[in-house]
Order: C-alpha cells, then sequence, then structure tokens
C-alpha cells in the first residue's frame, strides 16, 4: 500500500508518516501563531489533543 507517495507495509510505517504528518503541522501551526487549542477551534474539533 501506498500513502503519501511512501510505501507502508507495516504498523511502524504507519506509526511514522503519523509523526511526520504532526511535525508538519506544528511547523505550520506555530508559523501562524496558533496554539494548538486554537487551531482545534477553528476547524471544529472538541478535542485539541487530536492536534
Amino acid at each position: 500500500m501506498t500513502l503519501a507517495g511512501k510505501r507502508v507495509s507495516s504498523p511502524g510505517d504507519i506509526a511514522e508518516l503519523r509523526k511526520e504528518a504532526g511535525l508538519w503541522l506544528r511547523g505550520k501551526r506555530e508559523a501562524v501563531g496558533l496554539s494548538q487549542r486554537e487551531l482545534a477551534i477553528k476547524v471544529g474539533f472538541e478535542y485539541y489533543t487530536f492536534i
């Protein structure tokens, strides 16, 4: 299976992709000066820890 242009063959691969995505999102969020809670409110998430 491929995900985000990468071959995914194990749960470890998926965990690594989630980590990369989280770091990417954190960088984007911080670049515009939003906290996790502020971003969660803007996108309609009830729990900011999902961000």
